[in-house]
């Protein structure tokens, strides 16, 4: 095999070594133990016997000195590569930018223990996802839990993160969690936390008081109480200036950057299998760590310096034995398992629960604590009962317990360590997924009943697919929706709008912020509209924002606008083009609506059949008159001489026999008792020269037909504080009534050609009528679109009309309410999104919308926008100057007060009597 070696070195013979190797090989002779290893370099590795021989010679070269220093480098290039595999991301990677998340949970969140590890074990997966550099830096992905108390902000949790990972734990927090509610926050550790000398501020650490395999309490033990009572317990009833934060910073446990903890694992998992006992393989106290400090180093060293020889040897040499027979270096030692099955009940159950802590997700974590104290007392205070608290999850062989040593807060202080959410270089206790979740997690509302403990009493809810494919076809924008950080705005289409809308909301909840929002929409897009106003506030503010080139097209109506009355005629119908049976029913609305409005005044038990049949006829009675007003009601019911003669010009056979054969029946007491309480009121709200001038003109300034085809601003000032409340609720009804009359005259119109109108009715319960409801069962035909808002629904006694109402708008929508019959009554409609309790607790501003317009959508939550135009007084007085020149007419001098007094002065010739007269009916 070696022929060929004496030619090569022959030829050579500048070599000792190689001519000895040639002789002693041609000889037979034995070799010594330098020739055996070159043999056998020849023999088993590749290249030339030159190179072989060169390297031969630098090792038979290399000193004593110079083997145990390459021993040192080699070990700490070792120990370089472990450190930066473990520190050195933290300490030389780039710094991620952190995101804090303020969680907020509903009041009636009761999501089971299990459902918490599924939430956390999200952690978990979310780690593994490392790039190769992290991998190699020993990169360990960490996230902060914590709950923290103070007595501005109450006691909160917060979650912190890198914000890579935000966008992902954002949208579990969501699912996890219906209602919860995410805001994205700043630190809220202030910067001179430390500073400040005058107070105790203090961190610290905590730990497993024995070995991490050990586990605490389980979850089916808690059951019953809820350990974050006890530990929020003692973050309440702080002073203005405590704080006190508990942080759980933990990163997953992998086999990339935690070989020694998966190592420790396996082996104990091993004694499981093989049944061994486990008492000796367990952690010892601290005094024993110390003491196996030595031993522990002298091991290492040992198996080092053991690595470094068999490496070595096993490249440069195949060793063989005197007798011819090879060893190999780098032989196992044969394995011998002795088996020792245990018995102890103890050992058993002690198996048991390590296996089961042991087959969960585990977590590294660094468990701290920041008491900001007033003075020293305090701060013992509050840690003392916060150590406490956390003695529920203890079990007899595992607790958690103050660290109060730890070499490497040399480099690594607490303070800075809880500040920055780093995990401790060394020592921290181990926690599998169970006990992370017992730990910390989102407090049932059974039996959680902490003060201060921030909850969502109002559940914030999403928005609609169909709201957000639709955005660009809103016909009116005025709400958005947040819900986990995604803004949806919210409005109606055209076709929503024309099926109603109506609002039911507590004063100052945002109601009429809502609806000053949706007119201005609508009259900066240049739409009619028309606004009933009972306060006054809501059309004061609407002045002083209309666009200029819409000031020609406001009318502002206004009772109490002394000096420039608008002539409004309850009774002027427009019967130009008008059927006979369409005539007969604009007469029939009017008649109605009349009869309704004196309905509203009276109690049930005072507004009979008999009066108000008494009122129908006199209503149609005065409708056959030429230029009927509602004095000509007034006149009929208290000027026997004009009635008389008015009776015998009728040719509606009805109303005749009714005047004569009924009515003049009537003895003088009955007559007063049918008649006065309509006179009455009649007679007061003539009284007033302002209302006289405007209600007894037979030509009214405002054309209804033109303000709705010709798409004008109407804004009626109805203030109460003004007029009065009846006043209010009269003209009110009125105004609403002539409008009704102006819809039903649009059937003359082709309904392509029907412009959409917009009635807004703040307060709609002072003009609620049973003729209202009519309106907006009809109204959508007709291309009138109602918007009715109002305070609670026990302020509509009729609640049919209600009713009707809520069974024909398309779009519900709900604002806080004071009253908790509002809730029952209302609740219904936006079930099941929505549960008892919650609407009384929305948010000022925020609202609950449901839509019915073809299929039925989801309930959801918005916040109205802030109306933020700024009003000028200026453009006010333009719009009233421009709107009295348009529509404002001569004042009519009230000569006397016409009372409903049956006298002689009765005989003297009024304007309703001339036509009358004409006819030769009265002397």
């Amino acid at each position: 095999m070696f022929a060929f070696l004496p030619i090569a070195q022959a030829s050579s013979g500048s070599d000792k070594f190689a001519s000895d190797l040639v002789n002693s090989l041609q000889n037979g002779s034995s070799l010594n133990s330098g020739q055996k290893i070159f043999t056998a370099s020849v023999a088993l590795f590749p290249g030339s016997i030159e190179t072989k021989l060169a390297l031969y010679h630098f090792l038979a070269s290399i000193t004593l000195s110079q083997v145990i220093t390459t021993i040192i480098g080699g070990l700490f290039l070792i120990f370089l590569i472990k450190f930066l595999h473990r520190f050195g991301w933290q300490l030389f990677g780039p710094r991620d930018s952190a995101t804090f998340f303020e969680v907020t949970f509903p009041y009636n969140h009761n999501k089971s223990a299990y459902a918490n590890e599924q939430f956390l074990s999200q952690f978990h997966s979310l780690a593994g996802q490392k790039n190769i550099w992290q991998r190699l830096l020993g990169y360990k992905k960490r996230y902060s839990l914590e709950i923290v108390s103070s007595a501005k902000d109450g006691i909160r949790y917060i979650i912190v993160m890198s914000s890579t990972d935000a966008p992902i734990i954002k949208k579990n927090l969501l699912s996890f969690i219906s209602g919860i509610e995410i805001k994205e926050i700043s630190d809220y550790l202030p910067e001179d936390l430390y500073q400040n000398k005058s107070r105790k501020t203090a961190v610290v650490e905590f730990k497993l008081s024995n070995d991490f395999v050990l586990p605490l309490k389980k979850h089916d033990s808690l059951e019953g109480h809820d350990p974050i009572a006890y530990l929020a317990g003692n973050m309440t009833k702080l002073s203005s200036k405590e704080l006190i934060s508990m942080q759980i910073v933990i990163t997953p446990i992998s086999r990339s950057t935690h070989r020694g903890i998966i190592k420790k694992i396996n082996n104990i998992e091993n004694k499981i299998q093989d049944r061994q006992a486990l008492g000796p393989h367990l952690s010892s106290n601290i005094w024993q760590k110390l003491l196996a400090i030595p031993w522990t180093i002298l091991k290492w060293l040992l198996k080092a310096f053991e690595l470094v020889i068999k490496i070595v040897l096993s490249i440069f040499t195949a060793l063989w034995d005197s007798d011819g027979t090879s060893t190999p270096i780098l032989a196992k030692d044969q394995q011998v398992v002795v088996i020792d099955n245990i018995h102890n009940p103890y050992d058993q159950e002690l198996q048991e629960e390590i296996k089961g802590k042991l087959d969960q997700p585990l977590f590294e974590a660094s468990m701290r604590l920041l008491v900001r104290a007033q003075n020293k007392k305090q701060y013992r205070e509050r840690l003392s009962g916060f150590i406490s608290s956390l003695g529920q999850f203890s079990t007899t062989y595992q607790s958690i317990a103050i660290r109060y040593f730890n070499l490497f807060r040399i480099i690594q202080p607490l303070n800075k360590a809880f500040m920055s959410r780093q995990i401790a270089y060394a020592s921290n206790p181990i926690l599998s997924l169970s006990e992370l979740a017992s730990i910390f997690h989102f407090p049932t509302s059974e039996a959680t009943k902490t003060e201060d403990l921030l909850k969502i009493k109002s559940q914030p809810l999403p928005a609609p697919l169909s709201f957000k494919q639709n955005a660009d076809q809103f016909d009116n924008a005025f709400a958005k929706n947040n819900y986990g950080g995604s803004e949806t705005v919210i409005g109606q289409t055209l076709e929503e709008r024309r099926r109603h809308t109506y609002i039911l909301g507590a004063t100052g909840s945002g109601k009429t912020t809502l609806l000053t929002s949706m007119i201005y929409n609508d009259i900066a897009n240049g739409k009619g509209v028309a606004v009933l106003d009972p306060h006054g506030q809501l059309i004061e503010k609407l002045l002083e924002v209309i666009p200029k080139n819409r000031i020609k097209d406001v009318v502002w109506f206004s009772p109490d606008d002394d000096g420039f009355p608008i002539a409004l005629n309850l009774l002027e119908m427009d019967k130009n083009g008008l059927s006979n049976s369409q005539l007969q029913k604009q007469k029939s609305i009017v008649t109605s609506s009349i009869i309704s409005i004196m309905q509203k005044f009276y109690d049930e038990k005072f507004f009979g059949p008999r009066m108000e049949y008494v009122l129908r006829n006199t209503i149609l009675t005065a409708l056959e008159t030429p230029e009927p007003t509602i004095k000509t009601i007034l006149d009929i019911l208290t000027k026997t001489r004009y009635r008389k003669a008015l009776v015998q010009t009728l040719e509606n056979p009805v109303l005749k026999d009714y005047w004569v054969y009924e009515f003049e029946k009537l003895g003088s007491l009955q007559r007063n008792t049918v008649i006065s309480p309509i006179t009455n009121k009649i007679g007061g709200i003539l009284s007033s020269p302002i209302n006289y001038n405007i209600l007894t003109q037979p030509k009214g300034k405002l054309n209804f037909d033109e303000i709705m085809n010709s798409g004008k601003i109407l804004l009626c000032d109805l203030s109460k504080g003004k007029i009065g409340e009846d006043e209010s609720s009269f003209f009110g009804s009125l105004l609403i009534s002539k409008i009704q009359l102006a819809a039903l005259r649009r059937a003359l119109i082709p309904e392509a050609k029907r412009k959409d109108f917009y009635l807004y009715i703040d307060e709609f319960q002072n003009f609620a009528t049973e003729t209202f409801s009519e309106l907006v069962s009809e109204a959508r035909k007709y291309r009138l679109s109602t918007i009715l808002a109002h305070q609670s629904i026990s302020q509509i006694e009729n609640r049919d009309i209600i009713k009707i109402i809520l069974a024909n708008v398309g779009t519900v929508i709900c604002f806080k309410t004071a009253n908790p019959e509002d809730e029952q009554f209302i609740l219904p409609i936006f079930s099941p999104e929505v549960s008892k309790h919650q609407i009384s607790n929305l948010p000022l501003y925020n609202f609950y919308m449901k839509v019915s317009v073809g299929k039925a959508e989801d309930t959801l939550v918005a916040q109205a926008d802030n109306f933020t135009i700024t009003g000028n007084s200026k453009t006010a007085e333009a719009v009233i100057k421009e709107s009295r020149k348009r529509y404002t007419g001569e004042i009519v001098q009230k000569k006397q007060p016409e009372i409903a007094k049956d006298k002689p002065e009765l005989e003297v010739t009024t304007d309703k009597e001339k036509p009358v007269k004409q006819a030769g009916l009265l002397p």
